[in-house]
């Protein structure tokens, strides 16, 4: 995208966002406008982190730990007989370089069209996020870089471009959702697809959802990371993800439980060595009201690979003041172990040294990184518009 349109877009969102202040949505007649937008800005603190040989502690600007900023433009037009069109536009970046989140895509987050009615649901066409980010609301941490992404190696995290999205209407607590990801690969209609189902029910303080997603790499196999494999320091993205999720709100306290089970059961076949193909990881924890503006957070979570029997530990605390309405305070610390492979397992699979972030590796002695423990933490302000 030229100069020149980003900064048309970028001045068209700021001048309704002036007005969003008063008016939160603008009508024009049949028209309607919703702009918003989300700044997270901070700093961080890592210890035991090894990079290209250097091992030590790090401290760098926050730019999306405890989430990452966005702007966005909801667009609706009112047809007739309760249907309504709508549009949906977000761009999600980092505060720290001010680069977009996806390099060289301006809408990463929505870019997205269709149709909707109350009664039967909306479906729309385009960039959405991906089906499994429904999972955050599952989460303690409400996904947090700390929080379930981080086991799990950002497989309920991302976008789907080129992907159909329905979502229905809620009838007795229940809905659904369905999201097909196309290809656009000619001759081979499964290659770099990716499918989709939700179901969620709530009712009175009882939430569940479960959602099952998979997507295929552009051979059309399910052959895990980046480097094949449910590998240690890269996101998993080919793979059969099934996750589900309960929470309970008592009122001042909501407790939260849940299992992933993610397979990428063709991820040995670029490789003579030995390969993670399933995990299995859970989690638990609680948010807590302890005053009108201040949230307190807690969330543990679990994970073990099947073929090396990789285990890793990972706990994490936070907590949001909610200093005005537009404006939130926040701080969170984690420390996450891992445990010891044999040399064995370890030549095939590698050493169990998974970091806070599935980035980065953790590294307490650089003879010997396998089964170690990294500390954490992040402080920072969240400006909401």
């Amino acid at each position: 995208m030229k100069i020149s349109n980003i900064a048309l877009v970028c001045a068209a969102t700021f001048t309704f966002a002036q007005n969003a202040f008063a008016y939160d949505e603008i009508a024009i007649g049949d028209f309607s406008i919703t702009p918003y937008a989300r700044i997270v800005a901070g700093v961080s603190y890592t210890n035991n982190l090894v990079d290209a040989g250097l091992q030590g502690s790090r401290w760098e600007a926050a730019a999306n730990q405890w989430g990452t900023s966005y702007i966005g433009l909801s667009f609706g037009a009112n047809l007739t007989e309760g249907w309504k069109g709508v549009v949906n536009l977000e761009s999600g970046f980092g505060t720290n370089n001010g680069t977009m989140n996806v390099p060289d895509t301006f809408f990463d987050r929505a870019a997205n069209a269709g149709l909707s009615h109350e009664n039967y649901g909306t479906l729309t066409i385009g960039t959405h996020l991906s089906l499994a980010q429904d999972i955050s609301a599952m989460d303690p941490l409400s996904f947090q870089i700390y929080g379930l992404n981080s086991l799990t190696n950002g497989v309920n995290d991302g976008s789907a471009t080129e992907s159909v999205l329905y979502r229905s209407a809620e009838f007795a607590g229940v809905s659904v959702a369905l999201m097909h990801e196309f290809g656009g690969i000619v001759g081979d209609a499964e290659r770099s697809t990716g499918d989709g189902v939700a179901l969620s029910f709530t009712h009175g303080g009882f939430d569940f959802k479960t959602i099952y997603q998979q997507r295929a790499d552009e051979y059309g196999r399910y052959s895990g990371g980046e480097f094949y494999g449910l590998g240690t320091n890269s996101q998993w993205i080919n793979v059969k993800n099934w996750v589900s999720g309960i929470s309970y709100d008592f009122g001042a306290m909501k407790v939260f439980a849940g299992y992933d089970n993610i397979k990428a059961p063709e991820a040995g076949y670029a490789s003579t060595l030995n390969t993670d193909t399933k995990a299995n990881v859970y989690w638990g924890g609680l948010n807590y009201q302890a005053t009108d503006n201040v949230e307190l957070l807690a969330g543990y979570y679990h994970s073990k690979l099947d073929e090396s029997g990789k285990s890793s530990s990972q706990y994490t605390m936070g907590v949001n003041y909610d200093w005005t309405k537009y404006v939130t305070l926040y701080g969170t610390i984690g420390y996450i172990t891992n445990s010891e492979v044999s040399d064995i397992v370890a030549s095939g699979a590698g050493i169990n040294n998974h970091g806070l972030t599935y980035t980065d590796a953790a590294c307490e002695n650089l003879s010997d990184c396998d089964g170690a423990s990294q500390f954490g933490s992040y402080v920072g302000v969240v400006v909401n518009m």
